[in-house]
């Protein structure tokens, strides 16, 4: 145009126009792909060894057996029964005894009482929740003396008084979760002949099943 000044305006160009190299990243270096796989197995194992150790999840009864035999002892204060359930800590951390369900048909649970030390002889403990460190529990020593009250005298055919205890880090603690696990330390086994019940002045009451020698007791 006379006098004028023109000026190319670009066209826009479509990804058909793109080259293909600029479309598809470049191929990842065999060196950076083994770096990842590493870190990638680090990180996989790191959270296996944390899951099962107990850092993640509380996990008091791995690689446990035990059994303390349907331990008893008369409580007259509260008029009942207590059986003791083994309760140890194989976590990597301490962890916290919230609530217990006393699975024992038959029998109503009155009280829950932690000892760190157990003492077949002694009700002495705290109440729940109960925080259960990995130092104060050595072996079976810690547990529960779960108090129970009959509601029927005739006794189980199979096993019976099991503990579903629930457990968490405590207050604030990460990660904020909790875990329900059935004791298998129960107050009576299948087959099992006989049971004890000691009373205060250090005498034994000796029965062939807990619900009739708990009835007795408590007359």
């Amino acid at each position: 145009a006379m006098g004028g000044t023109r000026t190319d305006e670009a066209e826009p160009r479509s990804l058909t126009d793109q080259p293909l190299d600029a479309l598809i990243p470049a191929p990842m270096s065999m060196g950076r792909k083994f770096v990842i796989s590493v870190i990638l197995v680090v990180v996989a194992i790191a959270f296996t060894t944390a899951n099962v150790t107990g850092l993640l999840v509380p996990r008091p009864f791995d690689g446990v057996s035990f059994s303390t035999g349907g331990a008893m002892i008369l409580d007259t204060e509260r008029n009942a029964v207590g059986a003791f359930v083994a309760i140890p800590n194989n976590s990597n951390r301490d962890v916290r005894l919230t609530s217990v369900d006393f699975d024992a048909p038959g029998a109503e649970l009155v009280d829950v009482v932690y000892t760190p030390d157990f003492d077949r002889r002694s009700l002495d403990g705290t109440d729940l929740p109960a925080t259960i460190s990995t130092e104060d529990t050595p072996g079976i020593d810690g547990g529960i003396w779960v108090l129970f009250r009959p509601t029927t005298c005739e006794d189980p055919t199979g096993s019976w008084g099991f503990a579903n205890v629930t457990f968490d880090f405590g207050d604030g603690a990460f990660p904020p979760v909790s875990a329900t696990e059935r004791v298998e330390d129960e107050v009576w086994s299948e087959g099992q002949s006989f049971i004890q019940v000691e009373r205060a002045d250090g005498t034994f009451v000796e029965g062939h099943g807990p619900l009739s020698l708990a009835c007795e007791v408590l007359r």
